[in-house]
């Protein structure tokens, strides 16, 4: 019983917090029976034998318990890597965590500053402002003023002694037009030469006309553009686009643009068919290309009197049935009158065959002054557009049989060009 004592109070020194209870218990059991079948044995055996039988039993309880040390001893050293190790990788990470920290704060910092920066920018950032009709009035004014109140102030050669240079003049343009336009304009209208600066040229850009209608249409932020149709002697039927923007807080004119609103009118080819229709006597094709307001004017010499015959569009198409006589004008040389059926008018007069053939000549735009009869087909007809077709004559007159056949178009109120009188040329005393 001592011994068994010894025994279990060897086991409740060994480190038994390292093994499972069944453990424990499974060696206490081995231990103890052990023991039990050495005491057994002692008993029965002779003193000597069981003095060494108790020694080797001993022993062997000896080095059970070096044994149970020494996996003891390793279990610990295990558990000690793993604390270790536990504890580094938590260093490790509260390490990161630490440097994590300041990288988190330099980011918060700058997206602060950035937001700060933001903010400032936005404070300065020019708001679109708006145009209506009476600014876009006074802008194209200006715009107009910029160049045309330099020619009040040229020399007589064109001198413009308040510039030094052509930059200078550029940057006079700049206070209302965009840089690129205002080196265009500059290109266009302004010369230097031996350091002397001049204004060149009579033309100018086509103008807004403030007195006429206009479109004024926004097509961005701080950009509009502002549309007129134009029409006159110098640049024809077109329609205008003055480009303007806004400039910090003024606007500018940064371009300009022209579209021709003329009809494609191939001026030769209708007078073909109407000379055909004159030949054929065909009155209902001339009087489909008419004009319908004015009719169709006949004259027998190139100077168009006041009084001269006007057939209506209306009238036209059945000319040629109408019974009375008119008064066309009268003779060269005679001054008799010329009264004549409309289809007696066409007989002598307008004879077109030798102008459909071969014509000597066939001129557009060029009125020609050939006899002593004054051509005033121009005058008469301002707006218009004319085509002559010429014969030269015969060898066997030396060329005093010469005549013309002269067509007149005019516009009516839908643009198209239209036929508004008919005029012989010839050669007259």
């Amino acid at each position: 019983m001592r011994k068994q004592r010894d025994i279990e109070k060897q086991l409740k020194n060994f480190p038994k917090h390292r093994l499972s209870s069944e453990k424990k218990k499974q060696i206490h059991d081995q231990l103890m029976q052990a023991q039990h079948s050495r005491t057994r044995a002692g008993a029965n055996s002779p003193t000597r034998k069981g003095r060494i039988k108790h020694i080797t039993a001993w022993a062997a309880s000896v080095a059970a318990l070096m044994l149970f040390g020494l996996l003891g001893g390793f279990y610990l050293l295990d558990e000690n890597k793993d604390t270790t190790s536990s504890q580094s990788q938590e260093k490790s990470e509260t390490i990161l965590e630490d440097k994590s920290e300041p990288e988190q704060q330099t980011n918060d910092t700058k997206e602060a500053d950035t937001e700060s920066k933001d903010t400032e920018t936005n404070d300065t950032v020019e708001l679109p402002m708006t145009m209506d009709k009476q600014k876009a009035k006074s802008l194209m004014e200006h715009f107009k003023a910029s160049l045309m109140d330099l020619r009040d102030t040229t020399g007589q050669n064109g001198e413009l002694e308040q510039f030094d240079s052509k930059q200078d003049v550029k940057t006079h343009f700049m206070k209302i037009m965009t840089e690129k336009l205002a080196q265009e304009i500059t290109d266009a209208y302004i010369e230097e030469r031996d350091g002397q600066v001049y204004l060149i040229g009579a033309g100018a850009p086509t103008w807004l006309d403030p007195d006429q209608a206009f479109q004024l249409e926004q097509t961005g932020d701080g950009k509009y553009t502002i549309g007129q149709e134009r029409n006159d002697e110098y640049g024809g039927h077109r329609y205008m686009t003055y480009y303007v923007q806004q400039r910090k807080d003024q606007w500018v004119v940064s371009g300009l643009d022209s579209e021709s609103l003329e009809e494609s009118f191939d001026i030769r080819e209708a007078s073909d068919e109407i000379l055909q229709a004159i030949k054929q006597r065909d009155m209902k094709s001339i009087a489909e290309m008419a004009h319908p307001d004015k009719g169709v004017l006949f004259s027998p010499y190139v100077y168009v009197e006041e009084n001269a015959v006007n057939v209506s569009k209306d009238e036209l198409s059945d000319l040629m049935q109408e019974p009375d006589q008119r008064l066309w004008g009268h003779y060269d040389g005679s001054g008799k009158p010329i009264e004549l059926t409309p289809k007696a008018y066409f007989d002598e007069f307008l004879d077109v065959s030798k102008y459909l053939n071969d014509p000597d000549e066939v001129l557009i735009d060029d009125p020609q002054h050939r006899g002593n009869t004054v051509n005033n087909v121009k005058e008469t007809f301002p707006d218009s557009k004319i085509i002559e077709y010429y014969d030269g004559g015969s060898e066997e007159y030396a060329g005093i049989d010469w005549s013309s056949i002269i067509l007149v178009y005019e516009k009516d109120d839908s643009g198209k060009w239209k036929l508004v009188a008919v005029v012989r040329d010839m050669w007259t005393i």
